[in-house]
């Protein structure tokens, strides 16, 4: 197997300073990948998923309506009361 000079690398895995796997993408939207290994020859390989289906499928999210009651919201009013004022106490930074 040889590398054309058409094929795009689209994602590099480097191992070591003399080891990595380049993933590489060919114009038809295939893709393989080289192994680069330190006194090895190279190894090719077609990773074996291929296929992305485009499904337009209807959207499952809902809308997020939080709890007004959970106990992480409204701290300072459910420990000060409702109406609570900051005051400035001049405190040094800390």
């Amino acid at each position: 197997m040889y590398i054309d000079k058409e094929d795009k690398i689209v994602k590099m895995l480097l191992i070591s300073p003399h080891e990595g796997d380049f993933t590489y993408k060919r114009p038809d939207s295939s893709t393989y990948v080289r192994q680069v290994r330190k006194n090895k020859d190279d190894t090719f390989y077609i990773p074996l998923k291929q296929l992305e289906l485009e499904l337009n499928l209807e959207s499952t999210t809902k809308q997020f309506k939080p709890n007004l009651n959970a106990p992480h919201l409204n701290i300072l009013d459910r420990y000060y009361g409702k109406g609570w004022k900051l005051v400035d106490q001049n405190l040094p930074p800390h």
